[in-house]
């Protein structure tokens, strides 16, 4: 009895594996290995949306707090908003110092700051994951080199998340690149680890 109430119920699984519209109860009818891919593709699936999730999260996280979490890198910390970069940047293009592609690139970049180091106006540009690779690193690294061509002061590269590789780390120390993990800062080789000047 129970077998063949689960045998009628079969088609009422609309389980969506995003494989071709199916459902689990019709992949059940197909070879086992399909079914099989489909799950194991459903599944990579969520982990990256759960990735883009924690990453937004991350994001807002660091520019929420930017004033506790930066700390470290400057003083008088205020967080540039997108539309208020994005005018400061279209100055920049209308000089010739920037082209419109690299205005792009730089408003790619996950955080901007605008505050004080060693008694200078000085920036920063974050790029913000849960796991920091080398491309994040030379990201941020490359974005900063453009942005500090358009406001003409000093612009910090930062790299922010929860942990970081090992090849990460070797290119932020190459590369002069601030490291913020859980909101503890480690300055590049070269820095010194300074404190933010007033």
């Amino acid at each position: 009895m129970f077998d063949r109430d689960l045998q009628s119920k079969r088609g009422f699984f609309p389980l969506h594996l995003g494989g071709a519209g199916e459902t689990l109860s019709e992949g059940r009818r197909g070879p086992p290995h399909r079914l099989e891919r489909d799950v194991t593709a459903a599944m990579r699936s969520l982990a990256d949306r759960l990735g883009e999730v924690e990453g937004d999260s991350l994001e807002r996280r660091y520019r929420e707090r930017a004033a506790d979490l930066f700390q470290q890198i400057l003083a008088r910390i205020r967080v540039l908003d997108h539309q208020e970069l994005g005018l400061l940047l279209d100055e920049a293009v209308d000089a010739g110092a920037l082209t419109p592609e690299e205005k792009a690139e730089i408003l790619r970049a996950d955080a901007f700051l605008r505050g004080c180091r060693d008694q200078r106006e000085t920036y920063a540009l974050a790029e913000v994951s849960a796991v920091i690779d080398a491309e994040d690193v030379r990201r941020a690294a490359a974005r900063a080199r453009l942005l500090q061509r358009a406001v003409g002061a000093p612009v910090l590269p930062v790299v922010a998340g929860r942990r970081m590789s090992d090849d990460a780390a070797q290119a932020a120390s190459t590369l002069g690149v601030w490291r913020l993990l859980d909101g503890r800062a480690e300055a590049p080789a070269e820095d010194g680890g300074r404190d933010a000047g007033a």
